[in-house]
């Protein structure tokens, strides 16, 4: 397979895309390198990057019949070729800025094509996808057309995998959260705070504020620090009663912009779940 790429191509392979660079991969295409990544291998450590290899599995096929399928789809290989005019004009007339503005050209199209690259997200029954941005290719230029004449081609090979960043980080908190003993092992859903959007005058009406809502303080405020919680222990005109677990104090209405109101929420703890611990604001 890598042989067709390298055959007849007068510029050597280059590596492309945000996510190249984080396996390592920064200079001219290696024939290994490029083959580790057909079989889904980290071309370093040989780990493997996504769940699928390049194998065949059995599925039922549109006419309810089983058939043998691949199991993953190895790479997308986009060819970017202008008329063949230009490749007259390159070759024959040997006008080098036309080479050099094809490969502008290429480059500014697959970085283009990154920006939308994503991730599927299956948990808990549901299907989506989320942004990630970042790929691994490599590009090949040829000079020919498989019948040797003038033909100025390149293959961009974006490979079937990306990093997904919010998975990283879901498996990260996880783990603090164990050390924490704030969910065992087998937990899957975690309680979290999600921030109700109110204004200074609705955090002084009890309709709005309840004793079920947490209270969060995003600046330091009569002693209590940023980041503390509690409960609103009564609601009124000027004002509310905050109290945690040994404290509770009156905080103004003037100072009101320092309490975020927050309610809880399960939250799934799944592989694949984005979540994050974010600093409170206003």
């Amino acid at each position: 397979m890598g042989d067709y790429y390298t055959e007849g191509e007068s510029v050597a392979g280059r590596w492309f895309g945000n996510r190249a660079s984080l396996l390592g991969l920064t200079t001219i295409v290696k024939q290994d390198e490029f083959l580790s990544l057909c079989d889904n291998l980290h071309p370093a450590t040989g780990q493997l990057l996504t769940q699928r290899r390049k194998t065949v599995r059995r599925d039922i096929g549109d006419d309810g019949s089983e058939q043998e399928v691949a199991n993953r789809r190895v790479f997308y290989d986009f060819t970017i070729s202008p008329p063949k005019s230009v490749s007259i004009m390159a070759f024959i007339g040997e006008d080098d800025r036309i080479l050099d503005a094809h490969t502008r050209a290429v480059d500014l199209a697959m970085t283009e094509m990154e920006r939308f690259a994503g991730t599927r997200v299956r948990v808990g029954g549901q299907c989506g996808d989320r942004s990630t941005g970042n790929l691994v290719g490599a590009i090949f230029r040829h000079d020919t057309s498989r019948a040797l004449d003038p033909h100025l081609h390149s293959h961009c090979i974006f490979f079937n995998a990306t990093f997904d960043p919010d998975h990283v980080l879901n498996e990260t908190i996880r783990e603090a959260l164990k050390a924490e003993r704030l969910i065992k092992g087998n937990e899957r859903t975690v309680v979290a705070l999600e921030q109700v959007d109110l204004t200074s005058a609705q955090k002084r009406d009890a309709r709005y504020v309840t004793p079920e809502n947490v209270l969060v303080l995003n600046r330091d405020v009569f002693g209590f620090k940023k980041g503390q919680s509690g409960r609103a222990l009564a609601v009124l005109p000027d004002g509310i009663i905050f109290g945690t677990d040994t404290k509770v104090k009156r905080i103004s209405a003037k100072y009101l912009d320092h309490v975020t109101v927050c309610r809880e929420k399960e939250m799934s703890l799944a592989t694949g779940d984005r979540l994050g611990r974010r600093s409170n604001s206003p």
